[in-house]
């Protein structure tokens, strides 16, 4: 079964890379071409192609009389098709250019949410048509047209079709817009040099694009993922890139020769001397709300939110050098990028959830009342983590958010995840579990310890409980298991702790994880005579009693790490007799020595 999975994803995989190279493939040919009636035929064509449908047409709008007019067709069959005209606001096609969105229909006659128009309605009857997808097509200067596929059969389109044809409608507004620039450009030559010169200019803008199209293709087909987009985009358009998510943490920075980096604080995101610029906080809120590259003129910046549909991802920042303008054909290149680093980041996303579900799935196979045969186990944890033949610590965390924080246990996993990129860690009921690859004590601590200052930057605080050194299956099942029990028995909400099963495992022996009150109660009977007394005499003794047991009853060696004298030593361990009994007695330092051991945990959580 989870072979099976991982093909389908590696086979979703495959067939997205392929998606995508086609898209990308056709902005560079649609780019290259300055013909309209070209383009318009290669972008039916190809959507045609890429959706897999009967029939792909363009409308284009006429603003002035408010309607959208049938331009191009490809998989037609009747020449009444050809002269459909829709008023805005009129079908699919009118409701697509006047809201600017998409929408799709199984059965396009039958549907009573469109406003129908006789004359339209009788040559999609007599077409075949039953299922139609439109999407608008917008340029820089706003909706030119809408792009439709369409099936002769009832069938629905799902959101992947969408987001494709999306994409494609993206590149094409641009490749055909900039058709009609050039075509206009160069009718105004015959009569201008200056008009000469901006045609020129504009062929020059649109082999910067065409370049960079393919150099992002190359990129992405290649694996580089958003690192290689801010690479190519910085060594094609010559300035310096950072690509940030949503919350502004640097994901990829590229800059050229002579650009400076921008400056991160100690999370990894923009500083905040930058976000709370006057000037950068309006270009994030404009860009936001119509998903365009943004000047930030202060800065001589441009920048670009990378969205898919109505979901903000990220950002990218351009930064120029001095004296370069941010030109449309700067501005555009940049949004093409966006589109490619927002496929790559719902790549990843993917990818990401594909991963955090089998090793959930693997956890609930290893620790299950009845686990999976450990052949099977040890094929799937080889798939999940490559490191499980290495000895290893387990470790289980339980967290507790600061107010304002929400979904605090997945930003907990990915904070470990991002800081510790190799190793194991997946939530786990209302826990994270994870693995350390590390045997010795004091450099397992020191990871451990830098996993809890990541959590604190995060504004979550971790009772971490970590487990003895691991090279098996069954060690991993048994050690996680114990731990948890142990957490169970001493969590406190309030805990930010590192605590050792191998130091305190004799209390999960003695008390069920649900007995915390029973264990409270055991430390106060078998050490009431000593709590009972004056607060700073009772621990004074409390303390004498812990490192004589730690120095197993060597007196010497107690006066020493308590920096007193001898016979002072003396007179504690006959007062601490006088209150418990004789110290020395096995029936009494037992209790006692793991009283104090789960006292001092308690008080420190």
């Amino acid at each position: 079964m989870l072979q099976q999975k991982v093909k389908v994803g590696v086979g979703a995989r495959h067939r997205h890379d392929e998606e995508l190279a086609t898209i990308f493939e056709t902005a560079a040919q649609l780019a290259a071409e300055l013909d309209v009636e070209t383009v318009l035929q290669a972008i039916v064509e190809r959507a045609r192609s890429l959706i897999g449908t009967d029939l792909a047409y363009i409308t284009l709008l006429d603003s002035e009389i408010g309607c959208v007019r049938m331009r191009v067709a490809a998989g037609n069959r009747t020449p009444e098709f050809m002269a459909i005209v829709l008023p805005l606001g009129a079908g699919l096609g009118g409701t697509v250019a006047r809201d600017v969105r998409p929408i799709y229909t199984s059965d396009y006659l039958n549907e009573p949410a469109f406003a129908h128009e006789p004359a339209v309605d009788q040559a999609v009857r007599a077409e075949g048509i039953r299922s139609i997808l439109g999407v608008p097509l917008i340029g820089r200067r706003g909706t030119i047209g809408v792009l439709y596929v369409a099936n002769r059969q009832v069938n629905t389109f799902a959101d992947p079709d969408l987001e494709l044809l999306a994409a494609l409608a993206h590149h094409a507004a641009l490749a055909l817009e900039n058709a009609r620039l050039y075509e206009e450009a160069v009718a105004s030559a015959h009569s201008s040099e200056v008009a000469k010169a901006v045609a020129e200019t504009l062929y020059k803008d649109l082999l910067l694009v065409n370049e960079l199209h393919e150099a992002l293709t190359d990129v992405l087909l290649a694996g580089e993922g958003v690192s290689g987009v801010a690479r190519s985009l910085a060594g094609t358009l010559k300035l310096g890139i950072v690509i940030t998510d949503r919350s502004h943490f640097v994901l990829a920075q590229a800059n050229p020769p002579g650009t400076a980096p921008v400056a991160v604080d100690d999370r990894g995101c923009l500083a905040q001397s930058l976000i709370g610029n006057a000037d950068v906080r309006a270009a994030v809120v404009r860009s936001s709300t119509d998903y365009k590259a943004t000047p930030v003129e202060a800065l001589n910046w441009i920048l670009c939110p990378v969205a898919t549909r109505e979901e903000l991802l990220g950002y990218i920042w351009a930064m120029l050098p001095g004296g370069r303008e941010a030109t449309d054909a700067l501005r555009t290149a940049i949004e093409q990028a966006a589109r490619a680093v927002a496929l790559e980041m719902l790549r990843n996303r993917a990818a990401v959830e594909t991963e955090s579900r089998l090793r959930r799935e693997f956890l609930d196979d290893l620790l299950n009342e009845h686990p999976v045969p450990i052949d099977v186990l040890r094929h799937r944890a080889r798939q999940v983590w490559h490191s499980f033949s290495v000895a290893h610590r387990p470790f289980i965390g339980r967290i507790t958010a600061a107010p304002g924080v929400t979904n605090s246990l997945e930003r907990a996993r990915e904070a470990i995840a991002d800081s510790r990129p190799g190793d194991f860690v997946s939530i786990y009921g209302d826990r994270l579990i994870g693995l350390l690859p590390v045997a010795d004590p004091a450099e397992a601590h020191h990871h451990l310890n830098r996993i809890t200052s990541v959590l604190e930057r995060n504004g979550i605080k971790a009772n971490l409980v970590v487990g003895g050194i691991c090279s098996t299956l069954e060690e991993d099942r048994r050690v996680i298991r114990k731990a948890r029990e142990l957490q169970d028995l001493l969590f406190s909400p309030s805990a930010d702790q590192i605590l050792w099963l191998e130091q305190l495992e004799v209390l999960t022996a003695l008390f069920e994880p649900s007995g915390g009150a029973r264990l409270q109660a055991f430390i106060d009977n078998a050490l009431a005579p000593i709590l009972t007394l004056e607060r700073r005499q009772g621990a004074t003794l409390l303390k004498t009693l812990d490192l004589y047991y730690g120095c197993f009853g060597n007196r010497a060696e107690t006066a020493r790490k308590l920096g007193v004298h001898i016979n002072t030593l003396y007179h504690r361990l006959e007062r601490l007799t006088e209150l418990v009994g004789p110290l020395d007695d096995p029936v009494r330092s037992v209790p006692l020595q793991v009283a104090i051991l789960a006292r001092s945990i308690n008080r420190e959580l």
